[in-house]
């Protein structure tokens, strides 16, 4: 694969992610039933999610999940910016609202301070 092949598959991330389990539910725009999904990782404006259903670059999907910490509940569009197959997909949030961006900038937040207090505990 060329370099440039690489990064339009696996573009470089602007924003830091966290390992995430929200609630997720996800379906493609325009089809019926939910996708199989597992252990999302969350960023400000998008996650990455294990998935075993191949997805193509561009694929619209409809995401409802829970942040736990924060106790909000985020439904938003989400565009397939990057494919690994058998692996997963990074999705691109599409509209956020910025009420549910600051929700997840709150969460990102609880999980790097529960993170610290545990590792000072040890």
């Amino acid at each position: 694969m060329t370099s440039q092949a690489l990064k339009k598959s696996n573009p470089a991330r602007l924003h830091k992610r966290f390992f995430y389990p929200p609630e997720l539910v996800a379906t493609r725009e325009g089809a019926a039933g939910n996708l199989s999904l597992s252990g999302p990782d969350i960023g400000l404006h998008g996650m990455f999610i294990n998935t075993p259903t191949p997805l193509a670059e561009g694929t619209v999907l409809k995401m409802a999940f829970r942040l736990t910490r924060v106790d909000v509940k985020i439904c938003v569009r989400g565009e397939v910016r990057y494919c690994m197959p058998g692996v997963g997909v990074g999705v691109e949030f599409l509209e956020l609202s910025t009420d549910a961006q600051a929700a997840i900038e709150k969460e990102i937040e609880g999980a790097k301070s529960e993170r610290l207090c545990e590792a000072n505990e040890y």
